[in-house]
């Protein structure tokens, strides 16, 4: 039974994520109450888009995935389970070392040459909209690459030197473990994210899952996970407590942040910008960099960065109170309250954007962007930011080329998760834990982005299999055989 939970762990987080994340929400939003909720989380519903909720099409990309998903992943597990052979597969700890050093050394680097090589999350005072500008300035300064190394390469790295520990310990695999611990945590705080570390807990508690051991370590990392969580939650700000008086400040003449080096990079779904009221405020220029409103008195070279209430405005005890309530309206509302404006929008043919190609290399990057268009419609004043509303694979499929390629889509999601469920029932050794920490996080990531991107995102599968791929060693096939299967072997020959 635990072993059969293992191998469906894909499906199960991949349900799991769609009911939980997107599903609750919309199931909400069908009623009065849900809908106010979502008024209140959004800041508004326009008519003609609460008109779609509950259409025929509303339902049907919500509930299709319970019927398709498991038809095609049936059928892609076993056509892989019957042509994949057993193997076992070990991990270079040498070869971790040596990714997960040069990894991090590069991302070092890269915040040193834009000045953002401390760790401001933990020592600057700014306002939740500065937060959001200062972290969209480094998001287009460092790069995509960068940000592959922060969210997938750098933690599959450290959940490889967990793997690896709970099965021999060695001194070797215990610092590299630490080192990419340490890592993690700095780049976190130097980019003002929370979904790095959350992505990063995850994958250890997959570490333990697909090992099978060092069971009593899963409640040690969830409450790690929370608590991390939480307290950057509460550090990121851009909260009002009802009742409590805000001293807040005129604006401030800040520095301005080193202009953006133009490179390709995934839509951030760590935290859609919310409304906020910021006194001077960013509009965004045809060309993608801010213009920068100034104060008074004006000074060409230090524009003024969004202002408005700031964490020490508020006690801890309201910092964690808000990041706790925050955090529960977020899981039902963040992915939920985008999905029927995905389906409003885009029950028009002429809205939509066309299959994505814009996360492949080599391929000029497309004027329509699924997640850019729907945030411009949920939050039309937010102009001193850009932001993205992403959804499902197959709900932006849908916004891509409509209801038949949404199916199209499900399928193939399907096919995807079968076929990588049979490689972890025929795989074992560190090697293979990586590749089901790496489906599963693909399973997951199906339910938040376009399917292309859940790929060749910088958080996409192609990302998170690299390590195990690379430090790969002492393959033996039929290295997964069952011991009384071995043993019986000859006594039936």
């Amino acid at each position: 039974m635990m072993k059969r939970a293992i191998v469906l762990l894909p499906f199960l987080i991949f349900f799991g994520a769609w009911s939980v994340l997107t599903g609750a929400g919309a199931v909400l939003a069908t009623m009065p109450e849900g809908q106010q909720a979502m008024r209140s989380f959004t800041g508004w519903l326009p008519d003609d888009v609460a008109a779609h909720i509950g259409s025929p099409t509303y339902w049907a990309l919500l509930l299709l995935p319970f019927a398709v998903v498991p038809a095609a992943g049936l059928v892609g597990y076993r056509m892989t389970r019957s042509a994949a052979p057993n193997a076992r597969a070990d991990i270079s700890s040498t070869s971790l070392l040596l990714l997960s050093a040069t990894g991090f050394l590069y991302c070092f680097w890269t915040l040193y040459s834009i000045g953002h090589w401390v760790p401001g999350l933990l020592f600057e005072e700014l306002s939740y909209p500065a937060f959001i500008a200062r972290r969209v300035a480094i998001i287009e300064a460092a790069g995509f690459l960068f940000y592959a190394v922060v969210y997938a390469i750098l933690p599959m790295c450290s959940a490889l030197f967990l793997a690896k520990l709970l099965r021999t310990w060695t001194w070797v695999d215990f610092v590299g473990l630490l080192g990419t611990f340490a890592a993690c945590y700095y780049l976190t705080f130097s980019i003002y994210m929370k979904l790095p570390l959350v992505i990063y807990f995850g994958m250890m508690g997959l570490a333990v899952i697909f090992s099978r051991r060092g069971w009593l370590l899963l409640p040690v990392i969830a409450v790690a996970a929370v608590g991390t969580f939480l307290s950057l939650q509460s550090l990121i700000g851009g909260f009002y407590v009802e009742g409590d008086q805000v001293d807040t400040p005129k604006p401030e003449v800040a520095a301005q942040a080193p202009k953006p080096a133009p490179a390709p990079a995934s839509p951030n779904i760590d935290d859609k910008p919310k409304p906020a009221p910021p006194a001077p405020h960013e509009a965004e220029s045809p060309s993608g960099e801010p213009k920068n409103v100034k104060t008074v008195p004006p000074k060409p070279e230090a524009p003024a960065l969004p202002t408005g209430p700031k964490i020490s405005d508020f006690s801890w005890a309201a910092r964690y109170a808000w990041a706790a309530k925050s955090t529960a309206e977020s899981v039902i509302f963040r992915m939920g309250s985008a999905y029927p404006f995905y389906v409003a929008v885009f029950a028009d043919p002429r809205e939509r954007c066309g299959i994505e190609t814009n996360s492949l290399p080599l391929l000029p990057a497309p004027s329509c962007v699924l997640p850019r268009k729907i945030f411009d419609a949920m939050y039309p004043s937010v102009t001193w930011v850009g932001g993205f509303a992403p959804a499902a694979a197959h709900v932006s499929a849908y916004g891509e080329a409509g209801l038949a390629y949404s199916v199209l889509i499900l399928i193939v999601v399907g096919l995807t998760l079968g076929a990588g469920s049979a490689l972890i029932a025929t795989g074992s050794g560190p090697a293979f834990v990586g590749i089901g920490i790496a489906v599963s996080l693909l399973a997951y990531y199906f339910t938040q982005v376009p399917f292309l991107g859940a790929l060749t995102y910088a958080h996409g599968f192609a990302f998170f299999v690299l390590p195990a791929v690379i430090s790969a060693r002492q393959i033996i096939l039929g290295g997964d055989v069952d011991r009384r299967k071995r043993t019986s072997a000859p006594r039936s020959a």
